[in-house]
């Protein structure tokens, strides 16, 4: 049956009377299942023809961190709004723009990332090469995702105005966004003040009409134009013209003799009537309900009376709508769909695979928490859950998803299904929410591991800033808050902590990555929840359960917080930063863990975030060493954590994380070398022995297969894993620039010139390791030419010229090691260059020296000028480099 419309004529009537060039905007308020969404439905349907109608739910575009607003607002919190502000305006485009812009659209919105994010985050080599790697200020962050939003907001109107026609404009459920900076920026569209506070309304052309809940914050529109309405129940005389309509629809479709109730006459008698306006208080998505219950076309056979159909339904209006469903299902006479519709109304959305993890009889996939028993070997779901999926579509009280093969049931009955279920069958809700914990878990997992259960490389990281992926973050969130079991819980924490450390250590304490903020910020909006009163910001959030508070997660949420906003960036950590303000927050992550020990038989999990606790505190020890005049305790300390942290990673067989520890104790080390005048030739010796345990690991050769480990699912020893077959280019570059500084610092400085050469060179093809280059990679380059040019300067300015040349011509040779033709630079123009390296020559000299690095515009771009000089060099490119750790120089 279609959607029947009944009631607010006048309203309607209003909005159509109105031009468009009036700048009508209607503000629509109601409660929950009111028929806010169904009026913006019949506008939608029954627009004029010279009017194009846009139907946007706004909910669908919701950054969730409400109240994150100016200040209030962290740099995730921005970053997700920008998200979802590009996906909207890209949506309206797609509608309504002319052909041609949605293309143009799209172009606009990556501009704007790389011109304000990412050219904004990265230094050059000249600034790399003065060491101004003062740590980012988050609120310039935030500032610039804001300065994005308003590039992209430009471009979209100057589209928008290539359209000459009107628009209706119909935007359901505008209070999920008017807190939070999507709803400011969605507001300055419509309304802003000029620089002389003149008022100015930016989107021509729109007839806007906008729904919210009744309880919601006064509305931010425009108010001179704005007209609001609220929604309230239907009243007897249109409760009767629900009722007739509904009838007189279905004995139109329904044949006669099919065995099922017949309608009789679309009227029904006085009693009826009143029974059910008393039974829905004329409440429009009770009514449609006691209306299916009765007559509903999709009913198996018969059923009784009217008075014994609705006797007895819940007395608390919040628990009717479920009560109503039961009753439905059982005329239904489809086994086994009420426990369906039960587990399809925990999760805010869901699709197939979801619901069959759902309703699996024991705990999705036993251990691992892959969803099983539903699904087969092939990933297919079971036919009869398959069915059950396919029956809960065609329900009245079920909608159709944001992305494709995903349902959601309607939120009035679903907040009321999931109350019943808290009252009825606690124990169940609770383990359907554990389920959902575990199923969203082990997608994130699945996602941010490669086949050997592995940390992806860094160029296959992009899948974090998907939309999709960053939608299950939050859905795993939504689901752990719930839980009640305290392992449950454990687990679940000790899991957003290990996601967290992973990304810190291999992208986000170098440069800032987005995902970090984004897991913190979303950590925080769930802390704030549970530190509400248990009704939390709204029914839709909540969904009638209570919530538990959680001090562990709050304490957690606060040392991640901390981490974020104290931790520098860049290669080059300044010793005079916040270290102790960091090891404090590391050490109570570490307490919220409860592993300020490891248990006797810790878990690989437990092992792995350990360790990664002690990398960072070693690193808030060797950091700060260099401001220190007792220098040589802090080194200890940082090394004694770091071994702690090579003990847990040899125990969990991590073998690229054993790698990069050797490699930051050779590092360490070095530091140690040269912290006095007087060089330690022990600590030198020590940095030189960790450099080749490294190399051993990133480049293998016979002979040099890492020491065994024991296996993590029994007691035997195994051989720790080689690494994968895709090269760690970065590592390698940094193995090679530690060994040109100890070749430096003993006096060889050619050799020192082939070492710095072969990091540059790998530096560059790491810019395509997985994927396109990244800031991060754009990033890494930038810092090692530098390193490069400052071992140049310090030849130079010590008056051995010639040999400042020849050491630039050898660096020049170790760089383009590939049969692309290039020319050698000649040595008059190295000897002009040299002398201005760090003023105004820098990037004149890198340029002559080393391959081209991507430009900013080239960032992310699969096909561009820079990828088809990558592909050429690499096509040329001699093999012996990815075993040249362990060739003479």
């Amino acid at each position: 049956m279609s959607e029947m419309f009944i009631g607010r004529d006048e309203i309607v009537d209003q909005i159509r009377r109105h031009d468009p060039a009036d700048r009508f905007v209607a503000d629509i308020r109601g409660d929950l299942g009111t028929g806010r969404t169904r009026l913006l439905q019949h506008l939608d349907e029954k627009h004029p023809p010279d009017v194009r109608s846009i139907f946007v739910d706004l909910d669908d575009f919701n950054p969730d961190h409400p109240g994150q607003v100016g200040d209030k607002a962290s740099v995730g919190a921005v970053q997700a709004n920008f998200t979802e502000y590009a996906r909207l305006l890209q949506f309206l485009v797609d509608q309504a723009a002319p052909s041609g812009a949605t293309g143009r659209m799209r172009q606009a919105i990556q501009k704007a990332r790389n011109d304000e994010i990412f050219a904004g985050r990265t230094v050059s080599i000249k600034a790399s090469l003065d060491e101004l790697n003062a740590p980012l200020d988050p609120q310039a962050l935030a500032d610039a995702w804001r300065r994005a939003a308003d590039a992209i907001t430009e471009i979209f109107l100057e589209l928008w105005e290539g359209d000459a026609r009107g628009c209706l404009l119909l935007l359901d459920n505008f209070d999920s966004v008017s807190e939070q900076e999507i709803g400011v920026w969605l507001t300055g569209l419509l309304h802003r003040r000029d620089q002389h506070g003149q008022s100015v309304e930016p989107l021509a052309r729109p007839i806007l009409v906008v729904t919210r809940s009744q309880g919601s914050a006064p509305s931010v529109l425009p108010g001179e134009r704005v007209r609001s309405w609220s929604l309230s129940n239907l009243s007897l005389e249109e409760v009767d013209k629900f009722v007739t309509g509904y009838r007189r629809e279905l004995a139109a479709h329904r044949p006669l003799g099919d065995g099922r109730r017949q309608v009789g006459g679309a009227e029904v008698d006085r009693a009826t009537l009143t029974r059910i306006n008393g039974v829905t208080d004329g409440h429009p998505a009770i009514l449609r309900l006691v209306c299916d219950l009765l007559w509903g076309e999709a009913l198996a056979a018969p059923g009784g009376s009217v008075e014994e159909l609705l006797h007895d339904l819940p007395l608390p209006r919040e628990e009717r709508s479920a009560g109503l469903v039961e009753r439905l299902v059982a005329r239904l006479d489809v086994p086994g769909l009420m426990d369906a519709i039960e587990a399809a109304a925990v999760p805010r959305r869901f699709d197939a695979e979801l619901l069959s993890a759902l309703l699996v009889q024991e705990p999705p996939g036993g251990d691992d928490g892959s969803p099983s028993g539903a699904v087969d070997e092939d990933g297919q779901v079971d036919k009869g859950l398959r069915d059950h999926f396919e029956r809960i579509r065609t329900l009245p009280f079920t909608e159709a998803g944001l992305r494709d093969g995903e349902l959601r049931i309607h939120e009035y009955v679903r907040a009321s299904i999931v109350a019943r279920m808290g009252t009825l069958q606690k124990p169940r809700l609770q383990k359907l929410h554990e389920r959902a914990e575990t199923y969203y878990e082990h997608r994130l997992r699945r996602d941010f591991e490669d086949e050997q259960g592995r940390a992806r490389s860094y160029g296959d990281w992009y899948f974090l800033e998907s939309p999709v992926w960053q939608n299950r973050k939050r859905e795993w969130l939504y689901h752990m808050s719930r839980l009640e079991d305290p392992k449950k819980r454990h687990g679940a924490l000790l899991e957003a902590t290990r996601l967290f450390l992973d990304a810190h250590w291999w992208w986000g304490n170098y440069v800032h990555f987005d995902f970090c903020d984004r897991l913190v910020a979303d950590l925080g909006h769930l802390v704030r929840n549970l530190a509400s009163d248990g009704s939390g910001s709204s029914a839709r959030v909540q969904a009638g359960v209570e919530l538990r508070v959680w001090p562990e997660l709050s304490t957690l949420h606060s040392g991640l917080e901390d981490v974020l906003a104290s931790y520098p960036l860049r290669s080059q950590k300044p010793p005079r930063a916040e270290w102790p303000l960091v090891r404090a927050a590391l050490l109570k992550i570490q307490r919220a863990c409860g592993l300020a020990r490891l248990p006797e038989r810790p878990s690989a999990r437990q092992r792995h975030i350990y360790a990664l606790l002690n990398v960072f505190l070693a690193h808030t020890w060797r950091y700060q060493a260099k401001a220190r005049p007792d220098a040589e305790t802090y080194f200890r300390r940082a090394d004694k954590r770091y071994q702690d942290a090579n003990g847990r990673f040899r125990e969990n067989g991590d073998t690229w994380d054993l790698a990069w520890v050797a490699f930051e104790r050779a590092d360490l080390h070095l530091e140690r070398a040269r912290k006095d005048e007087l060089l330690d030739l022990n600590a030198l010796e020590q940095a030189l022995r960790l450099s080749k345990d490294a190399a051993d690991f990133v480049q293998p050769t016979p002979g040099s297969a890492p020491a065994s480990a024991p296996s993590e699912d029994t007691d035997t020893e195994e051989e720790v894993e080689s690494p994968a077959a895709e090269p760690d280019h970065e590592l390698m570059s940094n193995l090679h620039r530690v060994r040109g500084d100890i070749h430096w610092l003993q006096g060889r400085p050619e050799q020192a010139a082939v070492c710095f050469g072969r990091a540059v060179l790998h530096s560059y093809l790491f810019h395509l390791t997985g994927g396109p280059p990244d800031e991060y990679t754009l990033q890494f380059y930038v810092d090692i030419r530098a390193r490069a040019l400052e071992l140049l300067d310090s030849i130079w300015t010590q008056g051995r010229e010639d040999d400042a040349v020849a050491c630039a011509a050898r660096m020049w040779r170790e760089a383009w090691r590939t049969d692309v033709d290039v020319f050698p630079p000649d040595e008059v123009t190295i000897r002009e260059l040299m002398p201005g390296i760090r003023a105004d020559t820098t990037v004149r000299l890198a340029l002559l020296l080393f391959p081209r690095g991507p430009d900013i515009e080239e960032i992310g771009e699969d096909d561009s000028a820079f990828t088809e000089e990558y592909d050429r060099f690499s096509d040329g490119l001699d093999h012996a480099v990815f075993r040249d750790l362990h060739e003479a120089i």
